[in-house]
């Protein structure tokens, strides 16, 4: 792709903006961003082009965390980490989810359709 002076303009377009919003106590920060995976595991990886995503997504935590950084991403522990069905219970949702529900829409699919030939 080569920029031809004659038949291209020449413009600056904003990828990203951020933006804050001041509170009586705090200040509210948001990001809007033209790419959705920017930050993702697969685009911080690559290694082949040079980008500065990597850079860029560092300094974005510093500024939303207010310089404390690295951030404290450790959350406790949850209280309902625990499956309290029975084996029967599972069968019987197992049996309602792939057995029972899918020939009830077939059912009213089969219902619907006959009536609709009808009129």
């Amino acid at each position: 792709m080569v920029y031809d002076p004659a038949t291209d303009k020449a413009l600056e377009a904003p990828v990203a903006v951020a933006l804050t919003k001041k509170f009586p106590e705090k200040e509210q920060k948001i990001l809007v961003v033209g790419d959705a995976d920017f930050m993702s595991n697969a685009e911080l990886a690559r290694y082949n082009i040079r980008t500065a995503n990597s850079d860029f997504v560092v300094q974005l935590f510093k500024w939303f965390s207010d310089g404390e950084y690295p951030i404290n991403t450790s959350r406790p522990d949850p209280i309902d980490n625990k499956i309290t069905i029975s084996r029967g219970g599972i069968n019987s949702l197992k049996a309602l989810f792939l057995g029972i529900l899918p020939l009830a829409i077939g059912i009213a699919g089969g219902v619907t359709l006959i009536r609709r030939k009808r009129q």
